[in-house]
């Protein structure tokens, strides 16, 4: 099934996040900045949700605590998920998104523990 996309659902940053590894294979890691509310999450949120339902590629998303992250990452995701609709493909659980084989996982950074298991996962946030 060949997924379409409408280019309204996204923001202009989606595009440019999408070009780049295309445009430079080589390249691991991305910074994104910009002012508060330039949409910087909600973008990339866009991308990874479109990434687990195409490319069944995973996503590990860190917040500094986890009692921060329903009110905040997680409700970014899931309003990104809506706006693209990609809904129907993605499940949603407690502090995870399900797509096929690819997941979009939801941890704090209380302590220096939580930082493991980062392997086969595409994308860390």
């Amino acid at each position: 099934m060949i997924a379409r996309f409408s280019k309204q659902w996204f923001n202009p940053l989606f595009f440019i996040i999408n070009d780049i590894p295309k445009t430079y294979p080589n390249v691991k890691v991305v910074f994104i900045y910009g002012g508060k509310q330039s949409s910087k999450t909600y973008t990339i949120s866009q991308y990874c949700a479109m990434k687990s339902v195409t490319k069944n590629q995973s996503t590990l998303a860190y917040r500094k605590e986890s009692t921060q992250i329903k009110d905040s990452i997680y409700n970014t995701f899931d309003s990104a998920i809506k706006h693209t609709r990609l809904s129907p493909a993605i499940k949603t659980f407690e502090k995870t998104f399900r797509a096929k084989e690819a997941k979009i996982v939801f941890k704090g950074l209380d302590s220096e523990r939580k930082v493991k298991g980062v392997e086969g996962y595409s994308y860390l946030i």
